[in-house]
């Protein structure tokens, strides 16, 4: 088992590999229990590079029990808004809202429940990303979404009286442990919310190494706390 020490020097060495190596790197880590963490913040950057970079890429399909598939769109740096936790958004704040999907992301990498929210004209998705075959979803991390996204964002279109759907969707790297996340029983979740679960392939997903650092200049640039990039030295 790796000492502590050693991880450190591992991990500050991954994170400033170029994006191949560092997906070689997630590959050969993420079977590895002593480096469960650092493997789960890398996962997380190639999963929010894919959905902020890659707009026609093919959309990740989710399962959830006798339930229909679920697809998640990649929305692209135009249909992206960053925000803070204490914030409260309005219409004008929000990129693209007018044409969904459309993609928030939240600027504290501790924020509650959620590492990524899409919202598409049927469907408020908020998604957690893990290497876990559990994870939790906490109630008072749905309750600041709520206060946090405009109610005119989540208003179905045509029936303008009724919420759009919310589906909650565990993003991981095995289809063993998406089977095990969505079976989950989850007493948080907003009423009527489905659980769901995808397997993202980053081999298959098309991500570069030119995806992966406009992804991190755009954090840099927009002061992400715990940007995912060195956050995988700190564990």
């Amino acid at each position: 088992m790796a000492t502590d020490h050693i991880k450190d020097i591992i991990s500050y060495a991954a994170a400033d590999a170029t994006a191949q190596v560092q997906i070689d790197f997630f590959q050969m880590i993420s079977t590895q229990p002593s480096f469960k963490v650092p493997a789960g913040t890398m996962f997380e950057g190639f999963v929010l590079s894919w959905l902020y970079v890659r707009p026609k890429a093919e959309p990740l399909r989710c399962f959830a029990t006798n339930q229909a598939d679920l697809e998640i769109p990649p929305c692209g740096k135009e249909q992206t808004t960053f925000f803070d936790r204490n914030s409260t958004l309005s219409k004008k704040d929000v990129n693209g809202c007018d044409k969904p999907p459309f993609c928030l992301l939240p600027k504290p990498k501790n924020f509650p429940t959620a590492d990524a929210i899409v919202i598409t004209d049927e469907f408020v998705i908020t998604i957690q990303v893990t290497v876990s075959n559990e994870h939790g979803a906490k109630k008072d991390g749905f309750d600041e979404i709520k206060k946090i996204i405009p109610a005119s964002l989540r208003i179905q279109k045509n029936k303008p009286k009724q919420y759009k759907p919310w589906r909650h969707v565990f993003i991981t790297h095995s289809d063993h442990w998406a089977e095990s996340l969505r079976k989950q029983n989850l007493p948080g979740l907003p009423d009527g919310a489905l659980v769901y679960s995808g397997v993202f392939d980053i081999l298959r997903s098309g991500i570069t190494s030119k995806h992966v650092e406009a992804f991190n200049e755009k954090q840099k640039e927009k002061k992400v706390i715990g940007s995912w990039l060195h956050g995988i030295s700190i564990y």
